[in-house]
């Protein structure tokens, strides 16, 4: 939780790799605020950009930051986009701003992960009546789940391994012995996939 908007704004000096094809940076979790977004919408202006992620979940980056993260509809190569935005403070006022995304040039597929942000059940069906509306090459994939599965999975993780007599002493356990008992306690579904970063 120790990255701050200065140091995350800096990420945006990426816009001038001119052979960047593929980026993605997962910023969530950390104390960012919507200058973090403000600057990341430079990357509309990476000449070869093709893929992007950013990964903005549990952060402070509300309305304003989403609405300068939307101009990255001007990316001239960008084909995919996804914007993780799980737990922020994105509400209704950036559903309009949103829609815009799918008039990007070249964009074939766009996921939108917008759960336990403060847009209501209106500005999710005024979001999917956007999306809905008109002819688009785009995929658009919008997720208004509850959680959000990669930082749901690893809270459950480190709570599980809290509860681990030998946490206290890990220095001379194994490791790997420690995070499978942690595991074993989670009782995952068969279809989950976890990955820990």
């Amino acid at each position: 939780n120790a990255l701050s908007d200065a140091a995350a704004e800096s990420l945006a000096s990426l816009h001038c790799a001119w052979q960047l094809q593929s980026l993605t940076l997962q910023l969530a979790s950390n104390n960012l605020t919507d200058a973090t977004a403000q600057a990341l919408a430079a990357l509309k202006d990476a000449p070869a950009l093709m893929a992007l992620t950013l990964d903005l979940g549990h952060t402070s980056i509300g309305d304003a930051g989403v609405d300068a993260l939307t101009h990255l509809w001007q990316a001239r190569h960008l084909r995919t986009l996804s914007l993780n935005l799980v737990h922020s403070l994105v509400s209704d006022r950036s559903t309009q701003s949103l829609a815009r995304l799918k008039e990007s040039p070249n964009l074939r597929s766009l996921t939108l992960r917008l759960g336990q942000s403060a847009v209501t059940d209106a500005g999710k069906a005024n979001l999917q009546q956007q999306f809905a509306r008109g002819p688009s090459p785009v995929t658009v994939s919008l997720d208004f789940g509850d959680t959000d599965p990669r930082g749901d999975g690893a809270t459950r993780v480190f709570a599980a391994l809290k509860k681990v007599p030998s946490l206290r002493t890990a220095a001379r356990t194994s490791w790997n012995w420690l995070l499978s008992k942690a595991l074993r306690s989670l009782h995952l579904h068969p279809e989950y996939t976890l990955t820990v970063y």
